[in-house]
């Protein structure tokens, strides 16, 4: 294959310019498909023919600079880019390929463990949240229980308080009546007493018998103001003690009611917390498979990136080199998954900087 008319070779370039600004430069002349710097003198490769024109603009920047095209090379200057870039390079090329694919097979094949880590990750973390999901709800239900047992006993103690207190109320009032009965008592034999003295005041003298009966009269006055009196104060302790025992039961019976609503209260709370987890716990699954669809759409995308660098590397003119592979490998080898947000976004990074960097080659293919 004749490619003589895309041979250039200059020399007199200054010092201290790097290799790869210099082949940059050289673009402005033609796409550079091979090109090695010997003994201060560069021996460039074009896809395309040379054209005097813009190597005479390039040389124009460099006052020291001598150059000659492939048309007007000596056999000696052909001799030497022959035993410099030999025609047949399709072992090396076959080597080169055997060699990116191998890369991206271990590539692709990290980033599978790493895909396969990330999952697991997701996973031991779900059963993590689902495991105390279980013991934070356990640990409720066994308050709320406790609690439940407390009131219980409390309701029973205070059942049993009343019952107390209703059988002592019980026992006052049939000491109450004993004592009623026994003031009846007393009163007819007080009765009976008076008559015998009205009976005995008939055979006295008139005088004495005026005189007994005024202090019959007063005695027997006397005994009805204490009956009256003992009377008063048994049914005013008996309506007291009445009044006061049912302000105590409908004291306790509201303080019933209001534990009952608090208990209550308590467990609609605890219903609706537990309801509030529960959602919780579904929005949180629903984020995991969503960032997981995303996971998966980043690791088809990577793929696609890595076919089309490996169809790029396969052609015969293209300009990637190894070092240009063993940035793309570090890169690659530097996504170690801490978190799911973090991978993804690594991910994403690495998939945007191969592609950026193949669009560059592209453009420069075709410029």
């Amino acid at each position: 294959m004749d490619q003589t008319s895309n041979y250039l070779k200059i020399w007199g370039l200054p010092d201290g310019i790097a290799e790869n600004d210099m082949l940059q430069k050289f673009k402005c002349i033609g796409k550079v498909t091979k090109s090695i710097l010997q003994n201060n003198v560069w021996y460039i490769v074009f896809e395309d023919e040379v054209d005097n024109d813009s190597v005479e603009f390039f040389a124009s920047t460099y006052t020291q600079l001598q150059y000659v095209i492939g048309s007007e090379m000596s056999p000696q200057d052909i001799q030497k880019f022959s035993s410099l870039f030999p025609q047949n390079d399709n072992q090396e090329l076959q080597r080169k390929r055997l060699e990116q694919e191998k890369l991206q097979e271990i590539a692709k094949k990290q980033q599978e463990d790493q895909r396969q880590k990330l999952l697991q990750q997701q996973q031991e973390f779900l059963k993590q949240q689902q495991e105390e999901q279980r013991r934070k709800q356990q640990k409720e239900r066994e308050e709320a229980q406790q609690r439940e047992e407390e009131l219980k006993s409390k309701l029973l103690a205070e059942q049993r308080q009343q019952q107390e207190d209703q059988q002592r109320v019980k026992f006052q009032k049939e000491q109450e009546e004993r004592q009623q009965r026994q003031q009846s008592l007393q009163q007819q034999q007080l009765l009976e007493e008076q008559k015998r003295q009205e009976q005995l005041r008939g055979q006295q003298p008139q005088t004495n018998q005026q005189f007994n009966q005024q202090t019959l009269d007063l005695q027997k006055e006397k005994l009805k103001e204490e009956l009256a009196l003992d009377f008063a104060k048994s049914q005013f302790q008996q309506k007291q003690q009445a009044e006061s025992k049912e302000q105590e039961y409908n004291k306790k019976i509201q303080n019933l009611k209001s534990k009952l609503t608090e208990t209550e209260n308590q467990l609609q709370q605890q219903k609706d917390k537990y309801t509030n987890q529960q959602e919780n716990l579904t929005k949180q699954q629903k984020e995991i498979q969503d960032l997981k669809t995303s996971l998966n759409h980043v690791t088809q995308q990577r793929d696609n990136v890595i076919a089309k660098f490996k169809e790029l590397q396969s052609n015969q003119g293209s300009s990637i080199t190894q070092e240009d592979v063993a940035f793309l490998e570090q890169q690659q080898q530097q996504q170690e998954p801490s978190s799911l947000q973090n991978t993804l976004f690594k991910f994403e990074f690495w998939g945007l900087l191969v592609g950026v960097w193949i669009l560059s080659q592209v453009i420069n293919f075709f410029t």
